[in-house]
């Protein structure tokens, strides 16, 4: 049985709000996914989603994951296509649960991740190589402290990255929150070393 659902968006010649219904076209699911891993935060770029699921336990416990799912032509069905889970999160990371993409890039927030300090977090990026989704880089904060849950939201866009810490505390103040834009910078053909450098600081 399909789902309908309405949506209603303005008219571009202004006359007024235009109904479409949009029949859903297929369900997407985590084959290998286990309770408790909070398989649902999801961005989508031309033919390719990725997924979040904070809670999974591969590698460490709630470590977190993402799945990269690629529309199928003709048949419009999801199919599974890579998992990506950073090898040296820690216990209760919590990674994937912001996702973005944009194109050949992906960014994932680990919000909790201890690598400088306790719950300061990070995100990770990627870029698709071929048909394979390597990892390029870990970004983290220039003045990360405990507690800032830097990776808390993410967004991507060509070669610039901007990832949220809700809990620094920034101008305003103690949990004012901040937000960091992350820019790459690679030379033409490199392909080693950092690729991006944290640009500025919102907050």
């Amino acid at each position: 049985m399909q789902t309908l659902r309405t949506l209603f968006v303005c008219s571009l010649l202004g006359i007024g709000p235009v109904t479409v219904t949009l029949a859903e076209e297929a369900k997407i699911l985590d084959i290998n996914g286990k309770l408790g891993d909070a398989f649902d935060y999801v961005a989508i770029s031309g033919d390719t989603a990725i997924v979040g699921a904070k809670g999974n336990d591969d590698p460490v416990p709630n470590g977190g994951a993402a799945q990269i799912f690629v529309r199928s032509k003709g048949e419009g069905d999801w199919v599974h296509h890579q998992k990506l889970a950073p090898p040296d999160v820690n216990n209760e990371s919590q990674f994937g649960k912001a996702v973005a993409i944009s194109g050949k890039f992906a960014i994932g927030g680990a919000l909790e991740d201890d690598f400088k300090f306790q719950n300061a977090g990070s995100a990770y990026t990627y870029e698709r190589t071929g048909k394979n989704w390597p990892q390029r880089e870990k970004l983290i904060a220039s003045d990360a402290a405990a507690g800032d849950e830097f990776g808390t939201s993410v967004a991507i866009s060509g070669d610039t990255a901007i990832v949220g810490a809700p809990r620094h505390d920034g101008n305003k103040g103690k949990d004012s929150g901040s937000l960091y834009s992350f820019h790459e910078h690679r030379p033409p053909l490199e392909r080693t070393g950092n690729l991006y450098r944290q640009r500025c600081k919102c907050g």
